[in-house]
């Protein structure tokens, strides 16, 4: 007991590290509340002489404060997936794109910077060297037309 009647404002700040670091293990969002409620109270006791009871009593209550605020207007951001649309999809984000016709190993193949993709579109008659535009996917290769 005479660990909680003797808080200082660094106990508080090592706990709001202590959630912060447990928050990026994937706990959700649950803990950042907590996190900034023990920074808040660390802070206010560096400010203010607060006893034990009002510490605690301020953090219970910080942390139910900012917990609810969190999922109440700061969840939406953390959880937003058209931020992320076609992130790890190569493919999709060379729609929009210039390349050109080049002959490789396996045949005709579109050239985009330093890389080599394979054509959808391949029975169109493309000859080496055209220019084209990537206008769309079918699996994991181009669909492509003349620019």
């Amino acid at each position: 007991m005479d660990f909680v009647t003797n808080l200082t404002p660094w106990h508080w700040l090592s706990l709001a590290v202590l959630f912060l670091i447990a928050e990026m293990l994937g706990f959700s969002g649950f803990l950042i509340g907590a996190a900034a409620a023990a920074f808040v109270t660390g802070l206010a006791g560096a400010l203010m002489d607060l006893s034990w009871q009002a510490q605690v009593s301020t953090f219970a209550s910080l942390s139910i404060v900012f917990t609810i605020a969190y999922f109440r207007f700061f969840r939406e951001f953390t959880f937003r997936q058209e931020d992320h649309h076609g992130l790890h999809d190569r493919v999709s984000q060379q729609v929009g794109k210039r390349g050109k016709v080049v002959l490789a190993n396996a045949g005709l193949v579109v050239q985009i910077g330093d890389t080599f993709w394979p054509i959808a579109n391949q029975a169109d008659g493309w000859q080496e060297g055209d220019d084209v535009l990537v206008e769309g996917r079918e699996a994991e290769r181009l669909k492509i037309r003349k620019v």
